[in-house]
């Protein structure tokens, strides 16, 4: 009587499992992605184009990923603009094909500057002027409704030095290179253990 087969275990240099390891990992990049608020797309299409071997056309990444052509277009696009990916063109073709920036450093200072450009600057901008026109307000008002405008500056002026500080805490943070930053990170985790530890006891305290 012949023997029944034996289904051979994958090896785990076998694809299926590569590739399910693959989708997990751009997945998780993903949902990282919309945490820090850009769009999930992205963060997708950034991750395989990480990991990806090759530079990868935009035809390759919307089969991959199984999102539509303009879906895949527009993200594209705003990853050349936030800057963790890259467009190459290889010699003999006409086809753009795409590459991410090797260094996860190189993409938070990338992304934190375009964000700081389109959001935070604006909005302290847009603070000021209010904080202008309420000063002129001011200049006319009496009694009650003066110190209705003045406790208002009181608080403008508590906002937007709150927001001054942010950005210049994120302009520091994009002066720094990679180096300088990995160290004040190191020292910035030293210091938070440091306090989180019970303060050494005192030679000769009572017990």
């Amino acid at each position: 009587m012949p023997h029944a087969a034996t289904a051979t275990a994958p090896t785990d240099a076998s694809p299926e499992p590569l590739r399910a390891l693959e989708d997990r990992f751009i997945e998780r990049i993903g949902e990282l992605s919309a945490i820090w608020g850009t769009t999930r797309s992205m963060g997708r299409i950034h991750a395989l184009l990480y990991l990806s071997p090759r530079p990868l056309s935009s035809d390759e990444i919307g089969e991959r990923l199984a999102i539509s052509h303009g879906n895949c277009s527009t993200s594209l696009r705003q990853l050349l603009i936030y800057g963790p990916v890259r467009r190459v063109h290889e010699r003999g073709e006409r086809k753009a094909r795409y590459v991410a920036v090797a260094e996860p450093w190189a993409w938070l200072r990338s992304t934190t500057r375009v964000r700081r450009d389109r959001e935070l600057l604006p909005q302290i901008e847009g603070i000021q002027e209010i904080r202008a026109e309420a000063e002129a307000a001011l200049a006319g008002a009496r009694g009650e409704r003066r110190a209705q405008i003045e406790s208002m500056l009181a608080k403008i002026d508590l906002v937007g030095g709150f927001l001054d500080e942010v950005r210049d805490l994120v302009n520091a943070f994009l002066a720094l290179d990679k180096d300088s930053l990995s160290a004040r990170v190191t020292e910035l985790r030293a210091l938070l253990v440091g306090a989180t530890e019970p303060p050494p006891k005192r030679a000769g305290a009572r017990r």
